[in-house]
């Protein structure tokens, strides 16, 4: 089990907890907001200052999980991270962004409005993803709509306008996104 902190990324085994390490641990404040994994690679998000914050990969060490490192893939402030497609979708400051496991690249998919950051993402079909924002005197919050097959965007979903997303989840036992925001958890069944 990984645990995303304001202080970095810990990996539980057994009944410890074991700070992970990568370019700035533990250095100082690392605020971890999004952790996604993707045959058996674990790639997560940190949201700091544009020079310590970004897209990170971390690959476990089975037989030492201290010795498991983390690489930085790009920089800035990270926000939310999904897999769709075999490729990891992520979002730095209000731009998102698709990282192809396989190739080793990273593809500028859209920028969203200066006040729209993602700061959760996350998978509500087979071409759609979500974009939760993180409503507060600087930033809108809601949730769009991400068509991944022309990476088009929608505008907010009625149901969200004013609420701030901070977690979506995709139930694949009950085919359903749950969107957790600050005005309760919602299923969108399709």
């Amino acid at each position: 089990m990984l645990v995303g902190t304001d202080y970095g990324i810990y990996a539980l085994k057994d009944t410890t907890f074991t700070l992970l390490s990568y370019p700035n641990a533990p250095i100082q404040k690392s605020s971890v907001l999004s952790i996604t994994e993707y045959e058996g690679i674990i790639y997560f998000t940190i949201h700091n200052d544009k020079e310590n914050g970004g897209f990170f990969k971390l690959e476990i060490n089975d037989n030492d999980i201290s010795k498991s490192a983390a690489t930085k893939i790009m920089g800035g402030q990270g926000f939310g991270s999904t897999q769709v497609d075999g490729k990891i979708t992520f979002c730095i400051v209000n731009k998102i962004y698709n990282y192809s496991p396989q190739s080793q690249t990273t593809v500028e998919v859209l920028q969203t409005d200066e006040q729209f950051t993602a700061w959760a993402i996350g998978k509500l079909s087979s071409n759609v993803v979500g974009l939760g924002g993180f409503g507060d005197n600087r930033f809108q919050s809601g949730l769009k709509f991400l068509d991944v097959s022309n990476n088009s965007i929608t505008q907010n979903h009625p149901d969200f306008g004013i609420a701030s997303v901070n977690q979506i989840f995709y139930d694949q036992e009950l085919n359903c996104p749950w969107i957790c925001s600050t005005e309760g958890i919602y299923c969108l069944y399709q």
